[in-house]
């Protein structure tokens, strides 16, 4: 700066200082007349001496990412980042890579317990399945057909079972066509 040059590149300069110190170099390079380029994730050293943004953004460059200029200070740059995201409808926006990547590990995550309700549901179907049977087995070997109410009892419980299996085999139904 004594040199009176007329460009200086900086790169994080407010890392590591303490507050007196950022004022002190914001307010010299406020007084600098020439060219600055500065490279900083400051905010508030940004917008205190910003003139023009140049953003790195992503882009379908072959690059992969694109230096987009913003004239104006970093208040303007953030008012024309909040118009661009209203002008671009959600279904025009490409999903970045990190979503698509949480994406498929939801979608992972659903089919395994799609596949683990499944297996659970086929176990408790074969469960209802085997008591059924043997309550069916009882009532038809004739060995309670003098005792009404011990078959009125059993033809109970083999409706609820029947109920049950119908139940978990609806469920069982929706959840394999949801996987297929």
């Amino acid at each position: 700066m004594l040199c009176k040059t007329n460009f200086l590149i900086l790169d994080e300069p407010t890392n590591h200082l303490d507050i007196a110190s950022k004022e002190a170099l914001e307010d010299a390079l406020l007084e600098y007349d020439g060219t600055m380029l500065v490279v900083s994730h400051d905010r508030y050293f940004i917008n205190k001496l910003a003139t023009q943004i140049f953003a790195m953004e992503d882009t379908e460059s072959v690059a992969g990412s694109n230096m987009i200029h913003y004239p104006g200070g970093y208040g303007n740059y953030l008012n024309e980042l909040e118009r661009k995201k209203q002008t671009v409808p959600a279904e025009q926006s490409k999903p970045t890579k990190e979503n698509d990547y949480f994406k498929k590990k939801a979608e992972d995550s659903e089919r395994r317990k799609r596949q683990r309700r499944i297996a659970l549901l086929e176990a408790e179907l074969e469960k209802t399945d085997f008591q059924k049977r043997s309550l069916e087995a009882k009532l038809s070997d004739g060995s309670l057909s003098d005792d009404y109410e011990k078959m009125l009892e059993i033809s109970e419980q083999i409706a609820t079972l029947t109920e049950n299996y119908n139940n978990l085999y609806a469920e069982w139904e929706t959840i394999v066509e949801e996987d297929l």
